[in-house]
């Protein structure tokens, strides 16, 4: 559902959201957009091998509207559901398929056309 995430935030963006040369530049771009993993964001974070290799910026708070200045707060709360680190919380298919996001885009369809 990350990679969906990523898919959705391209298409509103019309270039890829984490566009980088290599994995500690792509890291960087994520903390900078989600803010660093905490304890309360991401509490296996601290498990992983690699994860004390990394020094983690300062806590911050989501810069989602700040990067989506023209999406609805639906459509934000979709993306950052996408985008959550821990994957035990992340959105699955069907729960975005009932997000109220969804049903906002469908009204907007032309009458006729099958959503």
């Amino acid at each position: 559902m990350w990679s969906v995430g990523c898919i959705f935030a391209e298409l509103i963006l019309k270039h890829p959201l984490f566009q980088a040369k290599g994995e500690i530049e792509m890291i960087s771009m994520i903390f900078k957009l989600l803010g660093p993993p905490s304890r309360n964001s991401w509490p296996d974070y601290y498990t992983l091998p690699l994860a004390k290799t990394i020094s983690l910026p300062p806590t911050q708070p989501p810069q989602f509207r700040q990067k989506f200045p023209f999406i609805s707060d639906a459509g934000i709360d979709l993306m950052m559901r996408f985008l959550t680190y821990d994957p035990e919380y992340r959105i699955t298919a069907e729960e975005a398929l009932q997000h109220p996001y969804f049903k906002y885009v469908f009204l907007l369809l032309p009458d006729g056309l099958d959503a």
